[in-house]
C-alpha cells in the first residue's frame, strides 16, 4: 500500500556535531581527520572485520548489514555493489549493472544466508534469496529509504521517507505513519526478532512502533544538529541504538552503550548493525560539489561567484560564499510565480485565475520580460512579493522597488542570496506545506520547458536523459559587468539535488555562461562520483 503525509522544506543547513538526548550518552572523539575515513567500519565492543577505508571504490558505502548470527556484515555501495567480511557470504551484486536509482538498503535472509538490496525506486535485486515482490514498477509518492527482512527470510518489507510500508511475502504489515504529520521523513526500519512488528525512525529521532514492537525512548524532543541515519535493534529486541550522521550514537531500553566516533559532514555515517554485546557504524563519503575542484576553477576566473546546493540523496546543503547578495536578474521570474500560486491558494483556487497562467508560460519559457512586468504588478509589486517570500523562509531576497519603464525592467535589480534561492527552487521541487502538488507540478513543467537558447548551468555534465527545470538570467549592470544567473533542480542518473549559482563581475554575457557551465559540470562529477 501506498501511505500519504504531509512533508516540510529540507533542512537548508549542515552541521558536525549532535546533542545528546536524555538517556543516551556519547563518548569523546578527536577529530574527524584523525579517527574516521571514508567507507570505513568502526567497531565498538565487538571485534572489528573490516571495510573500505583507504580501496578504491567506484561508489561510497551507503548501508551495512548484520548476517543472521551476526559473526559478519556486509557494506553496500550506492552502485549496488556487494562487500563481505566475517562469516557474511558473498552471493553477488549489481555493481556492474545500470541502475534506474542508486541503491539505498539491504536485508539479510535469516534461511539461505543470501541477501536482498533496494534502490530508492522500490526495485529489489535477490542474491541467493527468493524474490518476492517490489515497488519498482510503481510510483511512489516517495522514495524508498530502507528495508528489513523477517527471520526466516519468507517476506520483506520495505519504508518509504514518508513512512509509507509495502509488505512482501510472509512480512505482515502493521501500520505506516501515513497519516500522521511528520515533523521529518523516515529514515530506516528494524523487525521485531520474531518478525510481528516493526520501529520506523525519522531523522529528528522520532520512534513509531508497530505490531509487537515496544517504545524504549526516542530523541524526537532534542533539538538535534545532525540528522539521525539509521537504527539496530539489541538481539533480545528489548532495547535499540539510533545513530546520527556524525557518528554519535543514541541508546534506549538494554541497549548498551560502547562508544562513538564523530565525523565530519564529508565522511557521514551511514547505519549501524548490532553485534552481540556491541555495535558497528558504517561510514560513507559525501565530499562536497563545491569544494577545491570548484574553488581551484574559480581561483583562474574573473568575477565573483556564490553558489549553493541541496543534495536531497544525502540532505546535505553545501554552499560557497554563502554571505554574498547578488541581483537576481531573471531568476526572481521563479519567484514571482511562486507568489502567484500561493496567491491563489490562499483565496482558495487550485491554480492562478487563467489570465495569470497565461503570463507564466512567457515568463518562464522563454523569459518573456513584458509578462513579467505584467505578472509582477498584478500579484502586487514588491511588498506583496516579500510578504509572501516569508512563507518559504527567505532572509536575504529583496524585491526591487525601482520604477519600471519600457525600456527597463525594474524587478530585475532585485536582490538575493544562493541560499535563498535553494528555498524558492525547493518549494517546488519538493513536497511542502507551502505549494499544493498541483502547483507545483505546474511550476516544474514550465521550468522544464525552457527555450534551449535560455538554459545554462545545471545540464552541463548531466546525462541526456536527466530530467532538469532550470530558469536563467543576465543582466548588463554595466558595459563590462554582466550579471548571469542558473537556478534549478536536476533528477536522474541517480542524483537528486537544486542549485543557485549567481555571478556578477563578468566581462560579457559569454563569460558569465562559460564559468557557470563549467562548475554545473564539477558539481554534477562529485556529486556523481561519491
Amino acid at each position: 500500500m501506498i501511505t500519504r503525509r504531509r512533508r516540510f522544506l529540507p533542512a537548508l543547513a549542515t552541521v558536525a556535531t549532535v546533542l545528546i538526548a536524555p538517556g543516551a550518552r556519547l563518548a569523546p572523539a578527536a577529530a574527524a581527520s584523525e579517527t574516521v575515513q571514508p567507507n570505513s567500519v568502526h567497531a565498538f565492543g565487538v571485534a572489528p572485520l573490516g571495510d573500505l577505508a583507504g580501496q578504491s571504490i567506484n561508489q561510497p558505502v551507503v548501508g551495512i548489514t548484520a548476517s543472521p548470527d551476526r559473526g559478519g556484515y556486509w557494506l553496500l555501495t550506492r552502485d549496488g555493489g556487494v562487500f563481505t567480511y566475517g562469516d557474511a557470504g558473498y552471493s553477488g551484486s549489481v555493481g556492474n549493472t545500470v541502475l534506474n536509482e542508486p541503491m539505498v538498503g539491504m536485508a539479510a535472509d535469516g534461511a539461505t544466508g543470501g541477501y536482498w538490496t533496494v534502490a530508492s525506486d522500490g526495485g529489489v535485486f535477490s542474491f541467493n534469496s527468493p524474490f518476492h515482490g517490489s515497488t519498482g514498477n510503481l510510483t511512489l509518492n516517495k522514495p524508498i529509504v530502507g528495508m528489513a527482512a523477517t527471520p526466516d527470510g519468507g517476506g520483506y518489507w520495505l519504508v518509504a521517507s514518508d513512512g509509507g510500508i509495502f509488505a512482501f511475502g510472509n512480512a505482515p504489515f502493521r501500520g505506516s505513519t501515513g497519516n500522521i504529520a511528520l515533523n521529518e521523513p523516515i529514515v530506516g526500519m528494524a523487525a521485531t526478532p520474531d518478525g510481528g512488528g516493526y520501529w520506523l525512525v525519522a531523522s529528528d529521532g522520532g520512534i513509531f512502533t508497530f505490531g509487537d514492537a515496544p517504545f524504549f525512548g526516542s530523541a524526537a524532543a532534542v533539538p538535534l544538529n545532525q540528522p539521525v541515519v539509521g537504527m539496530a535493534v539489541t538481539p533480545d529486541g528489548a532495547g535499540y541504538w539510533l545513530a546520527a550522521r556524525d557518528g554519535g550514537i543514541f541508546t534506549y531500553g538494554d541497549a548498551p552503550f560502547a562508544g562513538s566516533s564523530l565525523s565530519g559532514v564529508e565522511i557521514p555515517a551511514v547505519g549501524l548493525i548490532a553485534g552481540g554485546s556491541g555495535y558497528r557504524v558504517a561510514y560513507g563519503h559525501a565530499p562536497s560539489p563545491l569544494g577545491p575542484s570548484v574553488t581551484n576553477f574559480l581561483s583562474q576566473r574573473a568575477g565573483t561567484v556564490t553558489a549553493a546546493l541541496y543534495d536531497a540523496n544525502t540532505g546535505l546543503t553545501w554552499t560557497l560564499n554563502p554571505s554574498q547578495v547578488q541581483v537576481t536578474a531573471s531568476i526572481i521570474k521563479v519567484d514571482i510565480m511562486a507568489t502567484a500560486f500561493e496567491e491563489a491558494e490562499q483565496a482558495g483556487q487550485p491554480v492562478p485565475p487563467p489570465g495569470e497562467q497565461s503570463l507564466m508560460y512567457p515568463m518562464i519559457e522563454v523569459s518573456d520580460n513584458n509578462a513579467a512586468t505584467a505578472l509582477w504588478n498584478d500579484v502586487g509589486g514588491p511588498s506583496v512579493i516579500t510578504a509572501y517570500n516569508r512563507n518559504f523562509g527567505l532572509t536575504a531576497t529583496t524585491p526591487s522597488t525601482q520604477p519600471i519603464t519600457p525600456t527597463v525592467s525594474g524587478w530585475a535589480f532585485s536582490t538575493t542570496s544562493a541560499t535563498d534561492q535553494l528555498k524558492v527552487v525547493s518549494a517546488f521541487a519538493f513536497h511542502n506545506a507551502v505549494l499544493s502538488d498541483q502547483s507545483r507540478a505546474y511550476g516544474l513543467y514550465l521550468m522544464e520547458h525552457v527555450d534551449p537558447y535560455q538554459v545554462w548551468g545545471i545540464p552541463a555534465g548531466a546525462p541526456q536523459d536527466t530530467t532538469v527545470a532550470i530558469k536563467t538570467g543576465n543582466y548588463p549592470l554595466t558595459p563590462t559587468d554582466y550579471q548571469v544567473n542558473s537556478v534549478g533542480y536536476l533528477s536522474g542518473g541517480g542524483q537528486h539535488y537544486v542549485f543557485a549559482i549567481l555571478t556578477t563581475g563578468n566581462p560579457d554575457e559569454g563569460y558569465g555562461i562559460s564559468t557557470i557551465n563549467a562548475l554545473a559540470s564539477l558539481m554534477y562529477d562529485t556529486l556523481a562520483a561519491g
